[in-house]
């Protein structure tokens, strides 16, 4: 016999309920965290696409300046690429955007799902609670009033 299967039904159920809230609640808590490391993945890909845009881009008119304007095959390539980067800049703007607005109600549905959790740990406790002070006062509740009594009658 478990400690579980020893606790009367409705405590068990309680149990049940905790557990049940528990998992929820830690689902949820990592659906947020894998969703923000997910922004903070493409975030640093952006990082990495602006640098390399802005290095190609000084590159590019470093060759500019040297080349007197003259336009070579290296500069095309290069000027392509920054353009590629430029744009990929846009895409991942607009997906960091998707990103925020797909995700921007998860903080609250893990608090709900945070605050379920708590409460049914709460209610669990206070109905525990309350077997326990039934079953001492079913034990040792008459002794404990007629104590009560002497005690008031005596003044002590």
């Amino acid at each position: 016999m478990t400690l579980k299967t020893a606790l009367p039904a409705s405590t068990q159920t309680a149990m049940d309920k905790v557990s049940t809230a528990k998992a929820a609640w830690l689902e949820a808590r990592s659906k947020q965290e894998a969703a923000a490391a997910q922004c903070d993945i493409i975030r640093q890909r952006r990082a990495e696409t602006e640098a390399n845009a802005t290095a190609q881009n000084d590159e590019w008119r470093r060759l500019f300046r040297e080349n007197g304007g003259v336009m070579t095959p290296e500069m095309k390539k290069l000027r392509t690429e920054v353009a590629l980067d430029r744009e990929s800049l846009e895409e991942f703007d607009a997906l960091l955007a998707l990103h925020a607005q797909e995700n921007e109600l998860l903080p609250w549905e893990t608090s709900e799902r945070a605050l379920a959790y708590i409460s049914a740990h709460s209610d669990m406790v206070n109905l525990r609670a309350m077997q326990l002070w039934q079953m001492f006062m079913d034990a040792h509740g008459q002794q404990l009033i007629q104590t009560l009594s002497l005690l008031k009658i005596t003044d002590r």
